[in-house]
């Protein structure tokens, strides 16, 4: 048998009586444990939870972006695979998912990832953004917000950013003009609300000779921070102010945005039209090496002159037409070089000759007048000069061309001439009307250049000229000049034909001396030439 002292017997029941109770005490703890977790803290399965439940973030300029970064751990056993990201801005600013690092794989037990949330300042103020995150852990949500402050630098921004769709410039202007061409400006539409916007009506008001219209690119729904542009086209009309407004309707509360559109047009005083105009884009531009035909003073015998015609443009252009604006004053065209349809390529060039075989003494004043397809369309070319006297008629003919060439363009009567062109070897019905001369040098060819009808009867006629002379007969061809011509006799001379070209060569009663009427049948004086035969 043991005996104990009673002091021990105290310490005995003490010590029992301590034992039994914290026995409740810990089976309690135990109770609340999670019984499937292992190491202390971590849960058993995956888990995921922010680093920072509050991250401050500062502040962000209206207008201007900010990028956040968002920590978040798997405080879990096992993997966690996260299922999406959503993001529940202030109306303030305007916040999307830049990076997000937490959907690229899952994230093993004890693993980090980010998430970079863009935040966008709207208007000036306290903001807050709250990131959800779906995943399959035990909790099944992650969150963490994001606080900070938009602020403005001046009221003037802060004014402009409390609407809703926000329009930049607030007023258009073209500003002063003094040209017709069209131009071109945009307008910047921009939604600065949290919410999505919807566009329901454009229009533009304006008079109706103001020159202005638009054309929008903006789609029907305009998303938080999204800007679309407005092209307005100006294309002035009439001079001085001109004025209108762009109206925007949309769905958020002020329903309506507004654009003042204006420009003044300032039309440039008339001006005397200069020789040569300025190169056009996607057009020939036709110039001559001189700016005036001068064949000086003095002028006693048959001079020439040569032009030169160039296409300084950045197109082809094609001669339309080379005529003159006198009739009478013994100019003559040259076949050789520029003729009608004539292509000149850009930095190419024909030449034109003139010869002048004065019939009077006195100034020379006619214009050359050349039609093509190039800037403008007509290049006018002064001729001047002055003759002492007139030149002698054995060493050159008066020809009249009765019909010009046919316009390209297929012209009427009136600027071919007023005759059908004929075919070669038709026959002509009826004589030209030798008072017609109202383009009478127009083309001339030059195989006639100083042949002339030195006598004539009803039925033939002598031509003379540089090579020597020739009988022609009535209805008959010869070969003149190198060139094959039908002979028609008329009442004032002899008309000379070929294909779509008539020469009249008028007989100059100064050479009847000597000669038998028109009236007699056969002539008794004829001259001959060994290097010109009849054919």
């Amino acid at each position: 048998m043991i005996f104990v002292s009673g002091m021990q017997r105290l310490a005995f029941i003490l010590v029992m009586g301590l034992c039994l109770t914290s026995y409740p005490a810990l089976a309690q703890f135990n109770a609340f444990k999670d019984p499937t977790s292992g190491k202390a803290g971590a849960a058993a399965g995956p888990d995921l939870k922010a680093v920072q439940d509050s991250i401050v973030a500062g502040k962000v300029a209206v207008g201007t972006t900010a990028y956040v970064v968002t920590v978040f751990q798997n405080n879990g056993t096992q993997p966690v695979k996260t299922l999406g990201v959503n993001l529940y801005p202030s109306s303030g600013v305007a916040a999307q998912v830049n990076l997000n690092k937490c959907a690229e794989e899952p994230l093993p037990p004890e693993g980090q990832c980010a998430i970079t949330v863009a935040v966008t300042g709207l208007q000036a103020g306290a903001y807050r953004v709250e990131v959800l995150i779906d995943h399959d852990g035990r909790s099944r949500l992650a969150k963490a917000a994001i606080t900070g402050e938009a602020e403005s630098s001046s009221t003037q921004q802060l004014d402009k950013v409390k609407m809703d769709v926000e329009a930049v410039p607030e007023t258009l202007d073209f500003g002063s003009v003094n040209s017709g061409l069209p131009l071109v400006r945009s307008i910047l539409l921009r939604n600065r609300t949290a919410d999505p916007v919807t566009l329901t009506n454009l229009k533009l008001d304006s008079a109706a000779l103001s020159g202005f219209k638009y054309v929008s690119e903006c789609p029907e729904r305009l998303v938080a921070g999204e800007s679309c542009v407005v092209n307005v086209t100006w294309t002035p009309q009439v001079g001085g102010l001109t004025e209108g407004v762009l109206l925007v309707g949309h769905s958020a509360n002020s329903s309506l945005t507004k654009v003042d559109i204006k420009g003044t047009y300032q039309p440039p005083t008339g001006a005397s039209a200069a020789i040569y105009p300025e190169s056009v884009p996607d057009m020939g531009l036709l110039v001559a090496d001189k700016t005036e035909v001068n064949f000086g003073t003095g002028i006693n015998s048959v001079s020439s002159n040569t032009v030169m015609l160039v296409n300084s443009g950045y197109s082809a252009l094609t001669l339309k037409n080379i005529r003159l604006a006198g009739s009478d004053s013994g100019l003559s065209l040259s076949r050789d070089g520029c003729r009608v349809g004539t292509e000149i390529t850009p930095g190419g060039a024909c030449v034109l000759t003139i010869s002048w075989t004065p019939n009077r003494a006195g100034a020379l004043v006619d214009d050359l007048q050349v039609l093509h397809t190039g800037a403008r369309g007509v290049l006018v070319l002064p001729i001047r000069g002055e003759a002492a006297a007139a030149a002698p008629r054995d060493t050159s003919s008066l020809q009249v061309r009765q019909s010009s060439l046919p316009m390209l363009d297929g012209g009427s009567q009136a600027e071919t001439g007023g005759q059908r062109p004929r075919s070669a070897g038709e026959a002509r019905t009826t004589p030209p009307d030798l008072n017609d001369v109202a383009d009478v040098l127009a083309n001339m060819g030059a195989s006639l250049d100083g042949v002339s009808v030195t006598s004539m009867s009803a039925q033939k006629a002598v031509l003379s000229g540089p090579g020597g002379s020739i009988i022609v007969r009535n209805g008959r061809e010869s070969f003149i000049g190198g060139a094959r011509w039908m002979a028609t006799i008329v009442e004032n001379g002899v008309v000379l034909s070929r294909e779509h070209e008539d020469v009249t060569l008028f007989f100059d009663k100064s050479f009847r001396i000597g000669t038998i009427s028109p009236a007699e049948p056969e002539m008794t004086t004829t001259a001959t030439s060994s290097s010109t035969s009849e054919q």
